[in-house]
């Protein structure tokens, strides 16, 4: 009695919302294990050290580790969202299962293979809830965005020295982002109605409600973009009118977003390699110097597909500029690699990113290059993913 307090609890995973608990049963009603989980608040996995994963325990002793039933979750991704929950699943006598002699798992039997179908399909779904969960939190981070562009809209619109042309794309592309944003969770909301992809289920009741609150919030930015483009388009509108020959400064414009994306890129000098530096310079040179915007947007949407050359904020900004100016979305993917990362769904090996590269050279190959029925084709295909996570 006089010895210290020892606290023998197993460490508990951080970052995590309240467990939950549910029983297996088989066709029968028949309870055949129970389990408690817990999903991660997060778009990480758990880190393997805070349990990441599930326990299978009989009786009170551990079969295995936290990898013995990962073989039953759901392959899809290679199975990562499995990852993204801690738990255990204890085995009960309705199960009629024996562990076997190295108590590593169970033994073979046809007692066995109707728990692990039971249990597969539990997994199916909290795989499914997971995705939903990680999908909220992309939503979320992008809302965050764009609060943050309707905030600045408002102050440029109450400045007079602001450029109206500019403050017109800006409300455009605010209206594109809102749109994307919006798409994603009304995708969110349909999924698992339309009776096609086994692995996806409808989101539960509570990430319910998070959907479609998160798509309320985006009214009042929605409002200010629109606002936007109407005042905006109206005044240059009404300076087209008014003076005919103001036509002439578009190829002013022209240059001048030639000319800044030129001038931002030359602080990319020590981020490239030299001989793709030296390349896509003579681009955009001899696109400021023939005035041809197009050459510009595809020698920035070339080097932006390419993995490991991150566009800085200044080229990045310029290359919207120029795409905004040939009427193409700022916000389009590039690559089918960026448009399916953007649903959420990143490859899982190296075997994955090789596949989804091939198919996209094809993609490029077959459409001429890149351009807008090359950027719709990347965005259908990225939907269909997301509405079909067996697909991922």
């Amino acid at each position: 009695g006089r010895e210290p307090e020892t606290i023998v609890a197993p460490s508990v995973a951080k970052d995590v919302h309240e467990p939950e608990h549910a029983y297996i049963k088989d066709d029968k009603g028949r309870d055949l294990a129970f389990m408690w989980y817990a999903l991660s608040t997060t778009k990480g996995q758990i880190p393997m050290g805070d349990g990441s994963g599930f326990l299978l325990k009989v009786k009170g002793f551990t079969l295995g580790d936290r990898q013995t039933v990962k073989h039953l979750w759901p392959s899809i991704g290679g199975g990562t969202l499995y990852h993204h929950y801690t738990g255990e699943v204890h085995l009960l006598d309705g199960a009629g299962v024996t562990p076997n002699a190295a108590r590593n798992g169970l033994e073979a039997s046809f007692s066995r293979s109707i728990l692990f179908r039971h249990l597969q399909e539990r997994f199916a779904v909290l795989n499914s809830h997971a995705d939903v969960s990680r999908s909220i939190l992309s939503a979320r981070d992008k809302l965050a965005g764009i609060e943050a562009g309707a905030h600045m809209l408002v102050d440029r619109m109450n400045d007079q020295d602001e450029n109206q042309f500019d403050l017109y794309h800006s409300g455009k592309n605010l209206y594109a982002d809102i749109e994307d944003y919006e798409n994603l969770l009304n995708r969110l909301k349909m999924r698992g109605k339309s009776g096609r992809g086994k692995a996806t289920f409808p989101p539960r009741e509570g990430q319910m409600q998070e959907i479609v609150e998160l798509l309320g919030l985006a009214k009042g930015p929605k409002d200010t973009a629109n606002r936007t483009i109407r005042a905006t388009g109206s005044r240059t509108g009404s300076q087209r009118q008014a003076r005919p020959a103001e036509p002439q400064n578009f190829p002013l414009l022209q240059v001048s977003l030639l000319r800044a994306a030129v001038d931002s890129f030359t602080g990319m000098e020590d981020r490239l390699p030299p001989e793709r530096f030296a390349a896509t310079r003579k681009m955009l040179d001899d696109a400021l110097r023939l005035q041809l915007v197009l050459n510009a947007v595809t020698a920035l949407d070339d080097l932006k597909a390419e993995e490991g050359h991150p566009l800085t904020e200044e080229v990045e900004s310029s290359r919207h500029q120029l795409r905004s100016f040939l009427g193409r979305t700022p916000t389009a993917p590039v690559s089918l690699i960026e448009a399916i990362s953007d649903e959420g769904r990143l490859p899982a090996t190296d075997r994955e990113r090789a596949l989804i590269q091939a198919v996209d050279r094809g993609l490029l190959d077959g459409l001429g290059g890149r351009g807008e029925p090359y950027e719709n084709l990347l965005l259908a295909i990225a939907a269909a993913v997301a509405n079909h996570p067996d697909l991922g």
